[in-house]
């Protein structure tokens, strides 16, 4: 059955196959955020929550394991209305806005955006275009769970410690999960208006 009603990046996730094997991913996957989170408290004890290398080291964790449960584990459809453009998107006037163009340009020019385009090429063929979209919503579900994740953090860092321990929270999480997850969205909305039909 298709999962195009349901809402939200984790929309799907018992991806497809046999039932019995989507049910054993599924646990595989909740085990490894668990043990993630688990991770996360025992780091505490060790890195001051304030310092930028719990912050950096937790945001890639959840990055990490969300990309080996959408890629390895889940594989789910992505099919949620949620990765549809809405019509303030369309164009993506609305993330130039936010500097997505040049958070966009400092990843070309570090040769993470040269890595992405060697993996993953873009032709003109139609192809190219429906499997380059479809990338975006992978890409983004993985950077948008993981800054919920990481904003739950964020709060419990502020409880155990307080408010000024999570600035760096804070700022990797804006740089490697929110601004990645408006890359993608600003990507998709360009796609959609090269897809669209032009009228006659």
């Amino acid at each position: 059955e298709e999962t195009d009603h349901l809402q939200g990046p984790a929309a799907g996730l018992a991806g497809t196959g046999p039932a019995p094997m989507r049910t054993l991913r599924t646990a595989t996957a909740l085990l490894l955020i668990l043990g993630a989170l688990s991770l996360c408290v025992w780091l505490a004890e060790y890195v001051p929550v304030g310092h930028w290398g719990f912050s950096i080291s937790v945001t890639f964790l959840f990055i990490a394991v969300f990309t080996v449960i959408f890629d390895f584990l889940l594989e789910p459809k992505l099919s949620s209305a949620y990765f549809d453009s809405r019509p303030f998107e369309r164009g993506g006037s609305v993330y130039r806005w936010f500097g997505v163009r040049y958070y966009a340009w400092v990843l070309r020019r570090i040769g993470w955006e040269n890595l992405r385009r060697q993996e993953r090429p873009i032709t003109r063929d139609r192809e190219s275009i429906i499997q380059f979209e479809r990338w975006t919503r992978g890409a983004e579900a993985v950077h948008a769970l993981a800054a919920i994740v990481v904003a739950g953090i964020t709060v419990w860092v502020g409880f155990i410690g307080s408010p000024s321990d999570t600035k760096w929270l804070v700022l990797s999480n804006v740089l490697f999960n929110v601004y990645p997850v408006m890359l993608q969205r600003y990507n998709r909305a360009r796609v959609e208006r090269i897809r669209r039909p032009r009228a006659v």
